[in-house]
């Protein structure tokens, strides 16, 4: 099994999210539609992209995307 780090960082206003893949060279830039918070911060990210396929054979560190249309990106808690 094949295992991905992602990690996000939003813009100050949380309208652009750049993504940086363990897998890929160059970082993801796409919009974001909105976030959930809960009290330890961001929980899942809305994209209006998508950013993933799916892969049994990959595991996912920090963020587990999922999505048939455009990606979101929900906190993995370790």
């Amino acid at each position: 099994m094949h295992t991905v780090t992602i990690t996000v960082h939003l813009n100050e206003d949380q309208t652009q999210a750049t993504i940086h893949n363990s897998g890929r060279t160059n970082p993801i830039v796409c919009r974001c539609l909105g976030v959930e918070r809960d009290d330890s911060g961001i929980k899942t990210i809305y994209l209006d992209s998508l950013i993933h396929r799916s892969a049994s054979s990959i595991s996912y560190n920090k963020w587990q995307p999922e999505g048939a249309i455009s990606t979101i990106l929900r906190r993995i808690n370790s």
